[in-house]
């Protein structure tokens, strides 16, 4: 069976060009967003002649707390995409599903949590809007939470309850992220039979 070439498109060159030589250069991240695997990407870094720093960037405190808010509430796969959209909107390290994983587990987190549960930063990140928006629905009491130390923790069934019965609160925000809460109401308003099973 003959190997599928890729063939890179001008958009694909230009951010391996702008993001390859600093030290927020992460192979598996940029393959991945990009669609490729991790040896397309250095292959055509190096027919470009770009050369990448050997350390990667130091997890900033600002990473770290957010990390912290969202371990334990999505499995590793989702939570490595959703990481990387956040990076991209704050400037941060693209990071791979490996070095997440890493973290995740010095930090005294299971990697591979059974999540039933969502944090306001964890439920912020999904929707990408700011972790202050999220805090001040549970503050208000428009979502129904539970506090736990300092951080507030969702019911997925809570959020699919304050999303049917406020949507134009969530309308408001031009930039949220309306396929993570279509996919939630999907998964937890199922139909549930006899014995008590989605279907």
């Amino acid at each position: 069976m003959a190997r599928t070439i890729h063939r890179w498109t001008q958009d694909e060159v230009d951010y391996l060009m702008a993001h390859y030589g600093d030290r927020t250069f992460c192979p598996e991240a940029m393959a991945q967003n990009i669609g490729v695997s991790r040896r397309a990407v250095i292959k055509k870094a190096n027919s470009l002649g770009l050369r990448c720093h050997n350390s990667l960037a130091r997890w900033s405190e600002e990473e770290l707390n957010e990390l912290m808010a969202v371990a334990e509430t999505y499995p590793l796969d989702r939570l490595t995409r959703l990481w990387n959209v956040r990076a991209r909107q704050k400037g941060w390290s693209p990071r791979s599903k490996k070095a997440i994983e890493a973290k995740v587990q010095r930090l005294g987190f299971s990697a591979s949590p059974e999540a039933t549960m969502l944090t306001a930063h964890s439920l912020a990140l999904a929707l990408c809007v700011a972790p202050k928006v999220v805090v001040g629905w549970c503050k208000s009491g428009q979502i129904k939470c539970q506090k736990d130390g300092r951080f507030y923790r969702i019911r997925y069934e809570d959020f699919v309850r304050f999303a049917l019965d406020r949507p134009q609160t969530l309308a408001k925000y031009k930039n949220l992220n309306w396929e993570f809460v279509l996919l939630t109401l999907k998964e937890f308003t199922r139909p549930v039979d006899s014995r008590g099973v989605k279907s």
